[in-house]
């Protein structure tokens, strides 16, 4: 009971935590079957019977101490299991679809202008200019800053060459000048504020 220093708050609070202990090997638990069959006498009195019965008893299984929840097992399992997938996912598979895209271009650019080679140097001197561009108005100049911006896929290192002199603010003209201007597709794109 509680006494005069301590309130019936603290009381009941401490009497749910000591229902709350788990002892350890507290206790074992036991499978008991037993079939019962009566059996009919031919004795006068009537409450006098006959009675077979056999008890089976299987294992004597001790009782955990701390408590298992499945679901808890198999939510790890699961979850490690599927970021172990994406992981293996990720670096099997690699998105080559800027590259893809960069050789449709450069093939484009190299047919539209009848020399080989020409549309790549094209597609680098646009890198490059998309580079030096710090504000991008409309949705087209937003997807060609996506397409035209190298980002973290697996690629030919000049791609990241050209768009790192873009960045340090080179004549992108005087760098690829096997790509006059107007021999681009991408001009069409651009605007020229020389003049």
């Amino acid at each position: 009971m509680p006494t005069a220093t301590h309130n019936l708050t603290d009381y009941l609070h401490t009497r749910q935590k000591r229902h709350q202990l788990i002892y350890r090997n507290g206790g074992t638990i036991r499978l008991v079957v037993g079939p019962v069959m009566p059996t009919q006498l031919e004795d006068a009195v009537s409450w006098r019977g006959l009675l077979y019965f056999w008890t089976l008893h299987f294992g004597g299984y001790t009782l955990p101490s701390e408590p298992l929840y499945p679901w808890d097992k198999w939510e790890t399992i699961y979850a490690r299991s599927l970021q172990e997938q994406v992981r293996r996912l990720d670096a099997s598979h690699e998105d080559d679809t800027r590259l893809f895209v960069y050789e449709i271009l450069e093939k484009y650019m190299d047919q539209a202008s009848g020399s080989v080679g020409l549309g790549r140097q094209c597609l680098l001197r646009g890198i490059c200019e998309n580079a030096q561009i710090h504000q991008h108005l409309g949705i087209v100049a937003e997807l060609l800053n996506i397409l035209l911006t190298p980002g973290k896929a697996r690629l030919d290192l000049s791609y990241r060459e050209a768009y790192a002199a873009g960045l340090a603010g080179s004549h992108c003209l005087e760098q690829f000048e096997e790509c006059p201007r107007g021999k681009s597709v991408l001009d069409a794109f651009a605007v020229d504020l020389e003049d």
